[in-house]
């Protein structure tokens, strides 16, 4: 039998619970930008390539975020249906606040 290589252990370690604690501000900080970034474009929305654009931001802090915040038990982010390229000429979601009041009620606002 062969051993497949895609596979990937999801199984929460130690470690990553402490990664994740050790970021708990940073990590609302950064939601809080993206939020109010995508807000401001109203039904324009952006990208994740926008965002990181926009903010600064690497692409794996922007994706992080956003996938947090795109969750539907979480339900701040919503895809629009819509897709933009990217600077490197692929499609891309484009994401639009569905909540910032749910946002703000899990404490993530000010």
């Amino acid at each position: 039998m062969t051993q497949d290589i895609f596979r990937w252990d999801h199984t929460p370690k130690q470690a990553s619970w402490e990664a994740n604690e050790s970021i708990k501000d940073y990590k609302k900080t950064m939601q809080n930008r993206i939020v109010s970034y995508i807000e401001g474009l109203g039904t324009e929305g952006a990208t994740c390539d926008e965002v990181e654009e926009a903010l600064s931001l690497s692409h794996q802090t922007a994706s992080a975020r956003i996938s947090e915040m795109k969750n539907p038990s979480v339900g701040i982010l919503e895809n629009s249906k819509r897709r933009r390229k990217t600077r490197s000429g692929r499609g891309a979601t484009v994401w639009v606040v569905k909540s910032r009041t749910l946002y703000q009620i899990l404490g993530g606002g000010q």
